[in-house]
């Protein structure tokens, strides 16, 4: 299965689930929590020996799941957030066709299949996003 596949499918499934588990108050803060768990697991397997690095991140996660949290209690959090993912997955999606499609010269070394095609069509695609919801 091509990562083209891959990504499709799971944007197909991500989506309703999130647009459910935004009405759904308990079922998004057992999702949250969920995946703060799955974070700090992967933490500890990645950084547990690197000192600093370790407890840096620890607390960049716990900012994240409290941010997360408090921000779900705002008005109009729901569509808010879902016009956030999308404006996600749309610069990402932008970023990987155009980079398929056009190629060419390499972004940076630390990401080595990341090119200039892919950085213009994602800034393309979220900006075509923001101007249909705004």
């Amino acid at each position: 299965m091509s990562n083209f596949t891959k990504r499709f499918i799971i944007s197909l499934l991500a989506f309703p689930l999130i647009y459910i588990l935004l009405y759904q108050k308990y079922l998004f803060n057992i999702l949250i929590i969920i995946t703060f768990l799955f974070c700090i697991y992967e933490w500890v397997n990645l950084f547990s020996k690197k000192g600093l690095l370790f407890i840096f991140g620890l607390i960049i996660l716990s900012i994240f799941l409290i941010s997360i949290l408090r921000i779900y209690n705002f008005s109009e959090f729901n569509l808010k957030f879902l016009w956030l993912i999308l404006i996600t997955w749309l610069t990402d999606i932008g970023g990987y066709i155009f980079g398929k499609l056009f190629g060419g010269p390499k972004l940076i070394k630390i990401s080595p299949n990341k090119t200039w095609s892919g950085l213009v069509g994602s800034i393309i695609l979220s900006q075509f996003a923001f101007l249909i919801f705004f």
